[in-house]
């Protein structure tokens, strides 16, 4: 799928679509650059809309083409993929059925409202127009206004437009025009018979209704529950400071923001004003990672999936403190140190397991002095390793996987160059597959956790950290060393005491001092 293609599905899949070329624009064809893709037709608010999208199709930048106060054009910028994505959300909003409906009753209720007010000290107006209700039709660029006769016929609708603005009117099977020239034509005499009032006190109540029409349209725009341009800019705007401020805070714990083209699902603004990340890792997989307004890390949901554990998953942590000393250790797991002493733990208990092997059979061993077993894969719940030949050559490939059985994949003529029986090749890949969840499992360990479920054993960590912060908030300041205790009158000065936590605590929680 090309970038265009990608763009096009993308902004489908979030509701907009293309529409008519814009004034301004000459051709409407999307530009391409390396990075990006720029469309030049689509709408939104009713305002043209130049969109730039990514290469995953993703949108990054919005510029909204309106009227200033003045009356001259403006550009208005939206910026950073949240904000994008949520004015995206508010503009369809603004056309959804939802909106239409509020709409719908808001223009009608203030319509009704009018009619009744002119038709208080007019008898025959109120006869005609209350008992015979007018219908009224509105959407997000017109109004329509439909009066209907003694004998609920139509009779005259009044119209009103964004784009041509009021005062326009029109008769059954007779076009559009203004209001002044209609009243003043031959087809307007019959109106007055048709709802039983005077000629002259019918062309004022059609140009007084008339004249209250743009403002009922525009309050119907405006109507509570209903977005507008001028809210959707600032909740585009709200949304990618938010996101930013969970980003930043994230980022302080160690976790990078992922690359644009990285990122399989985009951060998504929750109804409560917090935010979910769900593009971070957290010890070799994708958590769901929640910040406030804030940027607080509030909630973090890592691990095994639900659907896979108890409908739960493995670990779920609310709180900030909480949170955050999961994510420290999560970062920590995830950091180059932390990564190559994994890495080493696996190279000796391979090289351990290859030396006892060698011991016991002593055919292996020339073999065993060329080959360079390669770790491919060394994550919480899978490991992968190739062995060599002399040559370079693959030779054997072992992945263990808890998803999955044992999967061994060998040449067994590759066997047969470097001397090594069939025999021998036999008791040495089920020693090593029976040996290798043993090295993993130390490797993942280490010298700190004490079970192989370290996703579990941190978020417990972080719990019990979390609870010892609560209990120590709990004790009287003069307890914590933090004021001065006084005799009488006179103050006796003491020296603050430094609290720690004892290492008891720190192993139990599989930290060191």
């Amino acid at each position: 799928m090309n970038a265009i293609d990608a763009g096009r599905n993308e902004l489908a899949r979030l509701g907009l679509h293309p529409g008519a070329r814009h004034p301004n624009v000459v051709d409407s064809t999307p530009v391409r650059d390396e990075d990006s893709t720029i469309f030049y037709d689509y709408w939104t608010f009713n305002n043209p809309t130049v969109i730039k999208t990514g290469k995953n199709g993703r949108p990054l930048e919005a510029t909204i083409y309106t009227s200033a106060t003045d009356g001259e054009e403006q550009a208005i910028p939206i910026v950073g993929e949240a904000a994008c994505q949520e004015y995206v959300r508010q503009a369809i909003a603004w056309r959804s059925e939802d909106a239409d409906l509020i709409r719908q009753d808001t223009a009608h209720e203030q319509i009704m409202m009018h009619i009744a007010e002119l038709a208080a000290d007019n008898p025959p107006l109120a006869a005609w127009v209350i008992e015979h209700t007018p219908t009224v039709d509105v959407d997000t660029e017109n109004l329509t206004l439909t009066l209907f006769d003694l004998y609920d016929d139509p009779l005259i609708n009044l119209h009103t437009s964004t784009i041509a603005g009021g005062g326009w009117a029109k008769l059954p099977e007779q076009a559009l025009d203004n209001l002044d020239n209609i009243i003043t034509s031959l087809e307007f005499s019959r109106l007055p018979y048709m709802v039983g009032m005077p000629r002259e006190s019918l062309a004022e109540f059609l140009t007084t209704l008339s004249d209250g029409l743009d403002k009922a349209h525009y309050d119907a725009l405006h109507a509570p529950g209903v977005p507008t341009l001028t809210e959707a800019i600032k909740a585009a705007n709200r949304a990618q400071s938010i996101v930013e401020a969970g980003r930043q805070q994230l980022a302080r714990l160690g976790f990078a923001a992922p690359k644009p083209e990285d990122i399989r699902h985009p951060p998504e603004l929750l109804d409560d004003g917090k935010v979910l990340f769900s593009d971070y890792q957290c010890f070799d997989s994708f958590a769901h990672i929640v910040t406030d307004a804030s940027g607080r890390v509030v909630e973090v949901y890592a691990g095994e999936p639900p659907m896979v554990i108890d409908d739960n998953w493995e670990a779920e942590l609310t709180g900030e403190i909480a949170c955050q000393e999961f994510l420290r250790y999560a970062a920590e797991w995830d950091s180059d140190a932390s990564r190559n002493e994994r890495h080493h733990a696996i190279h000796q208990g391979i090289s351990e397991f290859i030396r006892e092997q060698v011991k016991r059979d002593s055919s292996l061993e020339a073999w065993a002095r060329s080959t360079d077993p390669h770790l491919n894969e060394c994550t919480v719940n899978t490991i992968s390793i190739t062995f060599h030949d002399k040559e370079g050559q693959n030779l054997l490939d072992v992945i263990q996987s808890p998803y999955v059985d044992d999967f061994i994949c060998q040449e067994a003529a590759a066997f047969d160059r470097v001397g090594v029986e069939p025999e021998s090749v036999a008791t040495f890949i089920t020693n090593f597959s029976n040996q290798l969840a043993r090295i993993h499992s130390r490797a993942i360990r280490g010298d700190k956790w004490e079970t192989f479920s370290i996703v579990y054993e941190a978020a417990r960590a972080a719990q019990d950290t979390a609870a010892h912060v609560a209990q120590r908030s709990s004790i009287p300041p003069e307890m914590l060393g933090r004021s001065t205790p006084h005799i009488g009158k006179q103050a006796v000065p003491t020296t603050p005491m430094r609290w720690a936590p004892s290492p008891t605590i720190h192993q139990a929680e599989g930290r060191s001092l």
